[in-house]
């Protein structure tokens, strides 16, 4: 049986080892390939084009040199398209979407994991949750993204903590949540590693999710079908 090949698509620049080199641990035996929708760029390039226009339209990434910056959901659509363009001429069998934004109207001829459907719409939370702790990187983005999770019919309390900066915030973070009542703590970024949600667990002492995690589950579900 050949390999099973899968294109991971970046919001920012590839590569991105701090997110690959956890996701192929994840899926061993699948032949990945990456794409940045901003490679080729540098950050003043970068500035000058992608700037986000107000809060709600901000998210944040990558780049190569690995520094983050905040960059536009809308004017990244026809980048991120013309990579998948580029995925599927490379003969790749699926794609994942990395990033949490929603990016509707993406078409793609292979199967296209996004995290808005696969974090956001078919999250399964831990059995007994009644209050979701959610974490994202910027503060502007708590309001938006506290909406995401409304379809659960459970209170939602939010925090901000960079994925890409000190990850003792966002430890901070999580206790804090779970002194509110907390009792399952969310991280909407793909920056989030699965070793910094068991840290968190740890000190947190409730369940912690993750897209990554997410992502590598979805993936093997369709493969086994």
């Amino acid at each position: 049986m050949d390999m099973i090949s899968i294109a991971f698509l970046f919001i920012g620049q590839s590569p991105r080892p701090d997110v690959m080199d956890e996701m192929r641990r994840a899926l061993p035996g699948f032949s990945i390939r990456e794409y940045g929708a901003l490679d080729g760029l540098d950050a003043a390039a970068v500035e000058a084009a992608f700037s986000p226009s107000n809060p709600a339209d901000m998210l944040i990434t990558r780049l190569k040199d690995g520094s983050s910056a905040a960059v536009s959901e809308k004017k990244l659509a026809l980048r991120l398209q013309m990579k998948l363009g580029e995925a599927a001429k490379d003969g790749v069998d699926a794609a994942v979407l990395m990033c949490t934004g929603s990016f509707p109207g993406l078409s793609c001829p292979m199967p296209l994991f996004t995290m808005d459907e696969v974090f956001h719409r078919k999250l399964s939370l831990p059995r007994g949750t009644k209050h979701i702790g959610l974490i994202v990187p910027e503060e502007p983005q708590r309001r938006l993204f506290t909406g995401k999770y409304s379809h659960f019919g459970l209170p939602v309390t939010s925090a901000a903590a960079s994925p890409y900066e000190d990850t003792a915030k966002v430890i901070k973070a999580a206790c804090a949540l779970r002194a509110a009542g907390a009792d399952c703590i969310v991280l909407d970024c793909m920056g989030y590693s699965i070793a910094l949600a068991e840290n968190v667990a740890a000190a947190a002492g409730i369940p912690v999710l993750t897209p990554r995690q997410e992502t590598a589950a979805a993936i093997i579900r369709l493969t086994e079908k």
